[in-house]
Parts: structure tokens; C-alpha cells; sequence
């Protein structure tokens, strides 16, 4: 899904997303838990996380030794996000139960995402072994046809 150029845009994009993210953790803290500031938090450190999630997955094994330290980076940076943004909600009135409801939220939405991807990993194996026996089926069809054609030259040239 993502070339090489674009790993390295995804990359410095997160890094520089979270670095925003980071410097508006304390607007939460003036906000006293606001809401709306709380969810464009959130939804913002998803986008994020995802992205690093994609190119970990489809880059791996794959990175120079920048995108790979990179990408360390980044996901350093995103589970310190995590905790300082943790420990902001605790420390709010019933921000222990906001950050379980989070928590469940990003676990369920993770575990549909997982189960979309291995159905699509499935589907795209299944066609693959069709392609495959097509092209086997295809091989013997014409290798059939190929001999038959031959041994029909054999028999019209001995009948000569």
C-alpha cells in the first residue's frame, strides 16, 4: 500500500502530529476535561496511531535505518501521549471511567479492524489459489490440446 516515499511522509507526518497532539494535552488540562477538545484529541492521536500501525505493517523488514528509527520514534512518542493523556483523565472527575470507556472503544474498534484485515488477507489468499489452479487447469487444457493436435498430424500422416 505505501511505497517508500510514502512511508516516509506517513512517518514525519505522525511525528509531527504528535508532537502537536503533545502541546495540546495541556489545553485538556485548562479545559478540565472539555469534551469536544477531549474527542479532537483523541480522533487526531487515532489518525496517528493508525498511520503507524499501517507502516509498521506493510513496511516491516523493508525500512532504511532513518524510517526504522523513525518509526521507533513515533511510536515512543504515541505510547508517551498515551500515558500523559491516561493520567490528565484520571486525574479529572470520572475521567477513570471516560478513560475505560476510551480504552473499550479503541480496543473493540481494534479487534473489527484486525478481523477486517485477515477476512481481506483470506479473501486475497482465496483468489490467489484460484489464479493458481486456473493457470493449472489452463496448462493440462492446452497441453491436452497440444498433444491431441499432434497424435491428429501422426494418424492424417500415416494415412497418407
Amino acid at each position: 500500500m505505501f511505497g517508500l516515499g510514502e512511508s516516509v511522509a506517513v512517518l514525519s507526518t505522525a511525528l509531527s502530529a504528535l508532537k502537536a497532539l503533545n502541546e495540546n494535552l495541556g489545553a485538556l488540562k485548562e479545559a478540565s476535561g472539555n469534551v469536544a477538545s477531549l474527542g479532537s484529541l483523541l480522533s487526531r492521536f487515532d489518525e496517528v496511531n493508525q498511520s503507524i500501525q499501517e507502516v509498521e505493517r506493510t513496511r516491516a523488514g523493508k525500512l532504511s535505518m532513518k524510517q526504522a528509527a523513525d518509526l521507533v520514534l513515533a511510536k515512543r512518542q504515541a505510547e508517551s501521549f498515551h500515558q500523559r493523556l491516561k493520567e490528565r483523565l484520571i486525574m479529572t472527575q470520572g475521567g477513570a471511567k471516560v478513560y475505560r470507556d476510551i480504552l473499550n472503544e479503541i480496543e473493540r474498534s481494534k479487534l473489527e479492524h484486525e478481523k477486517a484485515v485477515n477476512n481481506l488477507k483470506k479473501a486475497r489468499a482465496k483468489r490467489r489459489k484460484q489464479r493458481q489452479e486456473a493457470l493449472k487447469l489452463g496448462g493440462v487444457l492446452f497441453c491436452t490440446f497440444a498433444v491431441g493436435m499432434a497424435l491428429l498430424f501422426l494418424v492424417l500422416q500415416l494415412l497418407r
